[in-house]
C-alpha cells in the first residue's frame, strides 16, 4: 500500500504492539468485510499501517512493492494480529507483495507471480469467489505485458472476481492532474482490456487521486470486478483511504460500505467509568483530588454529587490526557486531507510538510510516553 519510502519496517510497530489486537470477525463464505490496499512498504507508513488496521480491522491486507523477504513479512504479519500470509520476496531494491490473512477465512493460492497474488475463498471445498491483488508494470512500454497477466488469470476460471490494486494506468485524461499529458492509446488499452474480459471500475469514496508526487495526481489503484462478484456483494464500495507520508493512498474495499446501517444516526454512548482507567497509575491521585475538591466546594451534600463530579474529572482526565494525542493527530489528518484534495501550489505543498513534521513530532512523544509507562510497570 505505501511507495518507493517504505524501504524497511519501522520501530513504530513495537509501540502500538503494546496496545490491544484489534478485534475481527470471521468473514462467511459470501463476504470479506474489508481489505485493504494497495500500499507500498516504507519506514515511517508502517504507522499509518497499523493504525488503519486498527481501525478498519481489516480481514485481508495486501501490500505491493513491499521491499520485504520472508523474516521481515513474518515480523509484520505478527504485529498486524494475522495468522497468515503469502509472500513474493523483494529482490532487496524493488518489487515484492505480500498478502496477509486469517486462516478462518478458507482462503487458497491460486496463482502468483511478481506482479499479482491470486486466491479464492472456499466454503466446503467449493470456490465462492476471487480476490487477485494486483501491481501493474511501473514503465509505460512494459503494460502491455500488465494486460496480457489480466488475460491470463481471466482464462483461469469464470467465478466471481475482484481486481484491486496500483494498476499504474489510468483510464480517463480526467484522473491525471499536472505533469505531461498521458498517451490516449494506453489508456484506451487499459479500456479495452477491462471490457474485453468483463470488468467494470467500482468507483471510489473519498478522494480521486490515489497517487501524488509533488504537483502531480494521478487514479492509479482501483478495484474492477465482473458481474458475478457485483451480484454477490452488492453494497461493497471502495475508498480511498486518507495517508500522511505515502505518495500512494491506501484503499480500502468494504463488501458491506452500502449497508442501510451507515444510513442510521448512531446512538450517542453513555459515559460510564472505563476499567482501562485502573491500569494507570495516576487513576488514584485523580480520584482523591477530585473528591478533595468536590468536598472543599461543597457540591452538594450527598455521595452521589460527589461521585458525579469525579466521574466528570476522570471522563476530563481521559480525553485530555490519555487520548489527546490521538485527538490532536486526527484533526491535523483532516487538515491535511483538505489540503491535498484542494489546489496544488506551492503555498499548499509547505503547509503540508508542517503537518507532516506536527503528526510525527506527536506520535515520537507519544511513542516516549507509553515507553516510560511500560517500563514504570
Amino acid at each position: 500500500m505505501f511507495r518507493r519510502e517504505w524501504n524497511r519496517l519501522a520501530k513504530r510497530k513495537t509501540r502500538l504492539a503494546h496496545r490491544r489486537p484489534p478485534r475481527r470477525r470471521t468473514a462467511g463464505p459470501n463476504e470479506n468485510p474489508r481489505m485493504e490496499l494497495p500500499w507500498h512498504l516504507s519506514n515511517t507508513a508502517v504507522r499509518e499501517l497499523l493504525d488503519l488496521q486498527e481501525r478498519t480491522r481489516a480481514d485481508l491486507i495486501f501490500l505491493s512493492e513491499s521491499h520485504l523477504n520472508n523474516c521481515k513479512a513474518d515480523e509484520l504479519r505478527r504485529n498486524l494480529g494475522f495468522d497468515s500470509m503469502l509472500v513474493v520476496e523483494s529482490d532487496g531494491k524493488a518489487g515484492g507483495l505480500v498478502l496477509f490473512y486469517h486462516k478462518s477465512n478458507k482462503i487458497e493460492l491460486n496463482y502468483v507471480s511478481p506482479h499479482f497474488i491470486d486466491i479464492v475463498f472456499m466454503n466446503e471445498e467449493v470456490v465462492q469467489w476471487r480476490f487477485t491483488g494486483f501491481y501493474g508494470r511501473s514503465k509505460w512500454n512494459e503494460s502491455h505485458l500488465s494486460w496480457d497477466d489480466i488475460r491470463n488469470l481471466y482464462s483461469k476460471g469464470n467465478h466471481p472476481w475482484v481486481v484491486l490494486g496500483d494498476f499504474n494506468e489510468i483510464l480517463y485524461p480526467s484522473e491525471k492532474e499536472g505533469g505531461m499529458a498521458r498517451p490516449l492509446g494506453m489508456m484506451r488499452e487499459f479500456r479495452e482490456c477491462l471490457m474485453d474480459y468483463g470488468l467494470d471500475d467500482l468507483g471510489y469514496t473519498g478522494d480521486l487521486f490515489t497517487w501524488r508526487r509533488g504537483e502531480i495526481r494521478e487514479r492509479l489503484d482501483r478495484g474492477v470486478y465482473n458481474i458475478a462478484w457485483a451480484n454477490k456483494f452488492p453494497r461493497a464500495a471502495v475508498i480511498n483511504e486518507e495517508h500522511v507520508h505515502s505518495d500512494h493512498r491506501p484503499i480500502v474495499l468494504d463488501t458491506d460500505y452500502l449497508d442501510e446501517k451507515i444510513f442510521k444516526r448512531p446512538q450517542g454512548r453513555v459515559k460510564q467509568f472505563e476499567a482501562r482507567w485502573l491500569k494507570e497509575e495516576t487513576v488514584t491521585e485523580i480520584v482523591k483530588a477530585s473528591w478533595e475538591k468536590a468536598r472543599l466546594a461543597s457540591i452538594g451534600p450527598s455521595l452521589a454529587d460527589c461521585t458525579r463530579a469525579v466521574h466528570a474529572d476522570l471522563h476530563t482526565w481521559d480525553r485530555e490526557t490519555l487520548k489527546g494525542p490521538k485527538v490532536r493527530i486526527r484533526k491535523l489528518k483532516k487538515e491535511l486531507e483538505r489540503l491535498r484534495r484542494g489546489p496544488l501550489n506551492k503555498e499548499s505543498q509547505g503547509h503540508q510538510k508542517e503537518i507532516i513534521v506536527l503528526i510525527e513530532n506527536i506520535l515520537d512523544q507519544e511513542e516516549i510516553f507509553w515507553l516510560q509507562r511500560g517500563r514504570a510497570n
